[in-house]
């Protein structure tokens, strides 16, 4: 028997993004929005090996 295919007009919970779930005027986040990422992405991945699982990106 085939499953039902989920209705993706309904909001769910557990799929939504985790930054439409947090409150912008949090300090923390007002934080993570205004340091430079790239930076340091590009600065540290000349310590990291080629081998294994690429990285996330953020």
């Amino acid at each position: 028997m085939k499953g039902r295919s989920p209705d993706l007009r309904k909001p769910n919970l557990f799929k939504q993004r985790l930054k439409n779930q947090l409150n912008p005027s949090h300090p923390l986040y007002k934080l993570a929005e205004a340091i430079p990422w790239g930076y340091f992405e590009r600065e540290f991945e000349k310590i990291y090996s080629d081998k294994g699982r690429p990285a996330k990106p953020r």
